[in-house]
């Protein structure tokens, strides 16, 4: 099986809580969605070992603006200088997942095929970030992070599906 799944919902949903737009502040939140493909050898009738392997990408890109005071506050609560600091943003976190799976099919109709499936296996995460801002990182410009040093590589999934059969050579999972 070739497949696309929907876009990478968590992801994006953490990148839109990191950055929230408003009105200075604008953000692009873009995901490729689950590419993958997926084997499968029956050992039994209703049993069989498998491999799945699919890529996914969730990156943000935008500008932020924040104020800074600096000085002491007068007796009014306002500091007397204040800076405007406006820089880039971009941050990515691609992965790339392969999983052994165990397959239970559970019909017995030659037109649909409903299982359950458990996986277990590898996760390689390629996180990005880099910014423009002149106050980051002890005070120096351009900071930039590259790694995955804060993942654990453990990939586990749990599912069901179904396959529907239009005739014995083609179907729809």
């Amino acid at each position: 099986d070739v497949y696309y799944g929907f876009p990478d919902w968590y992801y994006k949903y953490q990148f839109r809580n990191d950055y929230p737009s408003n009105g200075s502040d604008k953000f692009n939140i873009k995901s490729t969605g689950f590419i993958g493909g997926r084997v499968e050898y029956l050992i039994a009738k209703r049993i069989g070992f498998g491999l799945d392997l699919w890529y996914v990408k969730t990156s943000i890109s935008g500008t932020r603006t924040e104020t800074i005071n600096y000085g002491p506050y007068n007796s009014s609560g306002y500091s007397p200088v204040v800076f405007q600091n406006k820089y880039e943003i971009n941050e990515s976190l691609g992965r790339i997942t392969a999983l052994g799976r165990f397959i239970v099919h559970m019909g017995s109709s030659s037109k649909v095929d409903p299982y359950v499936h458990v996986g277990f296996g590898y996760v390689n995460y390629q996180y990005s970030y880099s910014s423009t801002n002149v106050n980051q990182q002890y005070g120096y410009g351009n900071y930039r992070d590259y790694g995955s040093d804060n993942f654990i590589p453990i990939g586990v999934r749990t599912g069901f599906g179904m396959r529907v059969f239009f005739n014995e050579n083609l179907g729809a999972n």
